[in-house]
């Protein structure tokens, strides 16, 4: 998982803690949202992602000791709105949640946990690609496919 980090960290100059938080969460939002046999062969093509995933459930690691806002990662769009700072792009995060049927759920929170780091809408997507794409290399088309097809609104995003 270090190459995946340090790719990340190199190619959108992230802080490494922020980046493993980050590869984290999306791990975090597959696993919970894909098919479990899928996420089960994915996770383990990939050493360490299983630890990733511990590390931001574990208490005191979450949004709020990362620096985040816990409401903004919580499931509110409202929250979500806010933490992309109003205007324009709080109206981009209405739009994402309008084309995701409004509820928000896994891919909204995921986002939001995110921007709690202090990614920009920009970052979150590559970490989402990037970690997509090392998980692709690693486990193979099929199963990445399978696990992205079961997350709503994730290849809309992508």
């Amino acid at each position: 998982m270090q190459d995946l980090i340090q790719n990340i960290v190199g190619r959108l100059g992230l802080d490494p803690a922020i980046a493993e938080k980050a590869v984290g969460y999306v791990l975090s939002l597959l696993q919970q949202h894909g098919p479990a046999d899928k996420v089960q062969s994915m996770l383990g093509a990939m050493p360490g992602a299983s630890d990733l995933i511990s590390k931001i459930s574990e208490p005191g690691e979450g949004d709020a000791a990362a620096g985040g806002d816990a409401s903004a990662s919580s499931g509110g769009l409202g929250a979500l709105g806010a933490s992309l700072g109003g205007g324009l792009a709080g109206g981009l995060g209405g739009m994402v949640a309008g084309a995701l049927g409004g509820g928000g759920g896994g891919i909204m929170d995921t986002l939001g946990k995110l921007q709690g780091l202090g990614l920009n809408i920009d970052q979150a997507k590559g970490v989402g690609i990037e970690t997509l794409n090392y998980a692709r290399e690693k486990a193979g088309d099929d199963t990445i496919g399978a696990v992205v097809d079961q997350v709503p609104g994730l290849k809309d995003l992508l």
